[in-house]
């Protein structure tokens, strides 16, 4: 839609990455990562969440597409398995129990080419180049949990119950309208 920010995409793909984006992300307005893996599956990284997008039979999508959003705040983990000739790259959440795979898997829970949360890597070089995505998906997820953790709505029943006993001393007559105004505009920081 707007910027390709460019901090990792495949090489040679950038306008045919871009253009799968414009298709399947709606409103994005930037790209931080925009990697293809081993069979027409695309990772991308936007402002909000990352992308896993799979397209074909071998990704179990004989007709259409998956398009797997995962939110930030929702990711608990990035981690790139390469072995011998082959690899995954797989994005853990709350809720959703990884378990080892195989490309060459027939098994569908053990396939990383059919796993919602996976991307296939079919080359050492790649799997370099998705090593160094899933550091910058972990930190991004990172300072959106932090920033998350630091607008709790902890910190708004902490005001709530401060401004109540403030209130039962006014009712009390301990002390006056007045003082409870004052110290209300500073609990707010007003």
């Amino acid at each position: 839609m707007t910027a390709f920010e460019g901090f990792l995409f495949s090489h040679g793909l950038k306008d045919k990455l871009v253009r799968i984006a414009d298709e399947k992300i709606s409103g994005w307005q930037h790209l931080y990562i925009a990697l293809q893996g081993g069979v027409k599956e695309y990772l991308y990284a936007t402002d909000d969440a990352i992308y896993i997008i799979k397209k074909g039979y071998m990704t179990g999508h004989t007709f259409g597409d998956g398009v797997y959003r995962i939110p930030y705040q929702n990711i608990t983990n990035v981690s790139v398995e390469y072995h011998f000739l082959s690899g995954y790259l797989e994005v853990s959440t709350n809720g959703m129990q990884t378990e080892a795979k195989s490309y060459w898997s027939t098994d569908r829970k053990t396939d990383p080419k059919k796993a919602p949360n996976c991307i296939t890597i079919l080359n050492k070089k790649d799997a370099q180049g998705f090593q160094k995505a899933a550091d910058k998906i972990l930190k991004m997820a990172a300072e959106v949990q932090n920033n998350n953790r630091n607008t709790s709505p902890a910190l708004e029943t902490d005001y709530t119950d401060e401004l109540i006993k403030l209130k039962d001393l006014v009712d009390a007559g301990v002390i006056t309208q007045n003082e409870f105004n004052a110290k209300k505009k500073q609990i707010l920081g007003l």
